[in-house]
């Protein structure tokens, strides 16, 4: 019985691999083409394992996976979100320098086929990567034990200024109406960007320690004020999704 993505490696051989063993086997290895047989996907969600058991070697080495498919770069990315979560200590500088240059790549991949044998086995783009950018930058600036230092304040708000202009969702999203709009807009790379820009408005006042850098009266920053009126705009912003948050 198939019960979903598989992978050509087992947690144990892949934990037992350098890290250039392992950026090896990534960039080497290609899936057959045929249903039932491992895929991209598979070992992608093995490789997130690998980084969640094992975050602060994969934070400081996380650059090198910029020669592997974007799907390892998410699973990585996504690793990496959990640990934060989890509170742990990393080094975070790194990390926002691969999400940096995952932003400065073409979204759109020439000649990608988005299916195969198998279904959508691998990422189509890198718009599932900058999704999980949204996430961890969302982690990242949250109240918690090791949060993104305010150091590199600059680097996080040109990221969500990339991401909050991000073409996913376009306006056929307000059709979807199962889902409410604030669970619409964890869903999709813009709606998660303007939920971090929540939390970067909340990260600043809580970092800050100097007032001059702070809005006092209005208790918003800037940058902030700037994206919440482009957000807030039906003709710049036409989703619903959007705009609720």
């Amino acid at each position: 019985m198939w019960v979903g993505p598989t992978t050509p490696k087992t947690a144990e051989e892949l934990r037992s691999m350098t890290t250039s063993e392992l950026l090896a086997f990534l960039v080497d290895w290609r899936p057959k083409d045929d249903w039932m047989e491992p895929t991209e996907e598979g070992l992608g969600r093995k490789l997130q394992e690998l980084v969640e058991a094992d975050p602060v070697r994969f934070a400081r080495e996380c650059e090198r996976f910029q020669s592997t498919e974007p799907t390892y770069v998410r699973a990585v990315l996504a690793g990496l979100t959990t640990a934060i979560r989890n509170g742990k200590a990393l080094e975070i500088s790194p990390v926002l320098r691969l999400c940096s240059w995952v932003l400065e790549q073409p979204r759109a991949i020439p000649g990608r086929p988005t299916d195969s044998a198998r279904g959508l086995d691998r990422d189509p783009d890198w718009g599932w990567t900058r999704k999980q950018i949204a996430d961890l930058l969302l982690a990242g600036l949250e109240n918690r034990p090791h949060s993104i230092p305010l150091s590199e304040r600059p680097v996080v708000w040109r990221l969500l200024e990339v991401l909050a202009t991000d073409p996913d969702p376009d306006v056929t999203y307000n059709d979807q109406a199962s889902l409410d709009v604030l669970s619409q807009a964890l869903n999709c790379v813009r709606g998660q960007a303007m939920h971090a820009v929540m939390n970067y408005a909340m990260w600043v006042h809580r970092t800050e320690k100097h007032e001059g850098d702070v809005a006092i009266g209005s208790g918003l920053v800037p940058e902030v004020v700037t994206r919440l009126d482009l957000g807030l705009d039906p003709q710049r912003e036409p989703t619903h999704a959007v705009r609720g948050v």
